[in-house]
């Protein structure tokens, strides 16, 4: 496979996508980053603009690149959004809208550059996770479940596209400090009864988010996945989340479910 590889990023104007772009970029690779805004920051690398809410722009992206690129070497899937809020209270079109980015915008992206990816001679796919999907957290239960489904998601393509040579991985962040946090939509009614314990869960998950990990953790955490011969399937980014997710999974679930309440919910 060529050093110099062709590089797709969405979610590329901001946070770990823009990262993502401009180290890659950095280290001589031809990247292409797109969402459905440019960056507001200065930016060397190649830009298009799609918006993975809209099947229509995926399309005319994915038509446009062909007429640039002869192929694809790396896709990967980084743009996403955040909501929080009680199950009960939360629009059924926001709810949608937070699944159509963060699942249906890389499955779709992920169908549309498969004929591109298929022209590398190691092709890869790496998914932008989440901890938040193998540990659901109260009051951000719908962007725990699309990243419960963009794991899913990994699976199935790990098995669909073996026989090709295609590699999917999972890349899972925990709290990470960009501006993601400051874009969360938080739902809470005026007369809610859960108002003071949405609250506390999300003062608490912003303040964790605001002392996390620099995106760079991730950018490396990819990276490394970029160079190998096999990817991982799964991969937690950071000591701490590795611990967590290891042992979330094998304490007893009342015990899990105890920690998770007191932390988020109480």
């Amino acid at each position: 496979m060529p050093t110099n590889k062709t590089i797709v990023v969405t979610g590329a104007s901001s946070g770990i996508g823009f990262e993502l772009a401009r180290r890659l970029y950095d280290e001589g690779h031809t990247v292409i980053g797109c969402s459905r805004t440019y960056p507001k920051q200065p930016y060397n690398f190649d830009y298009m603009i799609c918006d993975v809410k809209q099947e229509s722009s995926m399309v005319d992206f994915s038509k446009a690149l062909g007429k640039r690129h002869d192929r694809l070497d790396v896709l990967i899937n980084c743009a996403g959004m955040g909501i929080a809020g009680a199950i009960e209270e939360t629009p059924y079109q926001q709810a949608l809208k937070t699944h159509q980015i963060n699942v249906l915008g890389p499955f779709m992206m992920t169908q549309l550059l498969m004929p591109m990816l298929r022209q590398s001679e190691r092709p890869k796919i790496i998914m932008i996770g989440s901890v938040a999907g193998a540990i659901t957290i109260p009051f951000q239960a719908f962007y725990s479940m699309s990243k419960t489904s963009l794991a899913a998601l990994t699976d199935a393509l790990r098995l669909e596209l073996k026989p090709f040579g295609v590699d999917v991985a999972n890349v899972m962040p925990g709290d990470t400090k960009t501006d993601f946090t400051a874009h969360r939509q938080t739902n809470v009614l005026a007369d809610s009864p859960y108002t003071s314990r949405i609250e506390r869960s999300v003062r608490r998950m912003e303040a964790d988010e605001r002392r996390g990990k620099n995106p760079l953790s991730v950018v490396n955490a990819v990276r490394k996945q970029i160079r190998k011969k096999r990817m991982k399937a799964h991969v937690v980014v950071g000591c701490k989340y590795k611990l967590l997710v290891w042992l979330a999974n094998r304490v007893p679930w009342r015990w899990r479910e105890r920690i998770i309440y007191k932390l988020y919910a109480k």
